[in-house]
């Protein structure tokens, strides 16, 4: 598991100087994202790989992207390849996360070329763009880049983005979904749906979600039937324990302040503040849970599939083959991460970091 988290962590180092990152247009992410090596990743909209409509706005209409990186030829075989999922963002004036999320995407398939394939070009640009030259981290970074199956959304929430909004048309997103709800007004936005379909269609471990506007390195417990001071989730002490390695390998961040601090890291209850219906409970507890998951039907969108017995019933859950479609939100039991990036949704571009930078702490 630390492995699995280790491929995001140092894109949380920020240092407070002049930089090469900056914020991106959903429309540049969409455009690297297409320029991934299809041999390493696959790269579709939520539209052609889940039938999920478009966002549509007035004249603007939106799907997210959805990066899967891996060894693509080989993954049919290896099911047992652990599975990590990567959103950049869930509200849309959140800024860093698209960055962090794009960048680890690239870079992994970079490493994969660079060692597999020998590939001169790419060797250079990550030496010269990332300082990434070392062959011990250069085969790490291409072993999680394939022998994991890791899903990279970078601009979840892609309406939000594009209007630098914190909703989906006016639905608060990380509200969205079927934990913590007495009601049945869930899985209402496309951002929901999207993390909804992938956690259905796999069996996702490891979850990433960036945010903003605080500093800080969250985990469970962090809804509101889960309160101080019996807020202990049953991972907590492996939860504890890779938080505090995040947080000493992320290092420092600033804004405005003279000295870097290292991040805080804590239950979400307890660093940031407690909510229903948030993405990172439903993730991480939904499939066993009974206390905050219901049977939910959200909106027209069923939470179990109706072939599979409900959780909380005297029935055994049985689990689809994971390689069709409609593996159940029964199973989410994912370890799940919270990274508020920076106190400021949008910070000064010179608090974003150099390019060079981001793998210092490797």
């Amino acid at each position: 598991m630390f492995q699995s988290v280790l491929h995001i962590i140092y894109l949380l180092h920020i240092p407070a100087c002049w930089c090469m990152f900056s914020d991106i247009s959903f429309h540049e992410v969409n455009e690297r994202l297409a320029k991934l090596n299809p041999v390493y990743s696959t790269v579709k909209s939520a539209l052609e790989l889940y039938s999920i409509d478009q966002v549509h706005s007035g004249a603007d209409s939106c799907s997210p992207i959805i990066a899967r990186i891996s060894h693509m030829s080989t993954l049919e075989e290896d099911l047992s390849r652990p599975q990590a999922f990567i959103s950049g963002e869930i509200h849309g004036d959140e800024r860093i996360g698209p960055s962090a999320s794009l960048v680890t995407a690239e870079i992994l398939v970079m490493a994969s070329e660079c060692v597999i394939e020998q590939k001169e070009s790419t060797c250079s640009t990550l030496e010269t763009t990332y300082d990434i030259n070392d062959k011990r981290t250069l085969r790490w970074l291409a072993v999680l880049a394939t022998r994991r199956d890791t899903y990279v959304i970078p601009t979840t929430n892609c309406m939000g983005h594009m209007h630098r909004q914190r909703a989906e048309l006016g639905v608060d997103t990380n509200r969205d979904f079927p934990y913590g709800r007495s009601d049945n007004r869930c899985l209402r936005t496309t951002t929901a749906q999207v993390i909804n379909s992938v956690m259905k269609n796999n069996l996702i471990q490891l979850v990433i979600t960036f945010h903003g506007g605080m500093a800080a390195i969250g985990y469970e417990w962090g809804s509101l039937n889960h309160r101080k001071p019996k807020d202990d989730c049953p991972d907590s002490v492996v939860h504890s324990e890779v938080a505090q390695f995040m947080k000493t390998v992320a290092g420092g961040w600033s804004s405005a302040a003279k000295d870097s601090q290292p991040y805080p890291a804590g239950k979400m209850n307890s660093i940031v503040y407690p909510v229903d219906g948030g993405m990172e409970d439903w993730v991480y507890a939904s499939g066993w849970d009974t206390s905050g998951s219901q049977n939910h039907v959200c909106d027209k969108f069923s939470y179990f599939h109706p072939h599979i017995k409900p959780l909380h019933s005297n029935e055994v859950v049985e689990f689809m083959d994971p390689k069709k479609p409609f593996t159940q939100s029964v199973g989410n039991r994912a370890v799940v991460f919270l990274v508020e990036t920076s106190d400021m949704k949008n910070p000064s571009p010179a608090t974003w970091g150099k390019e060079s930078n981001v793998c210092e702490c490797c």
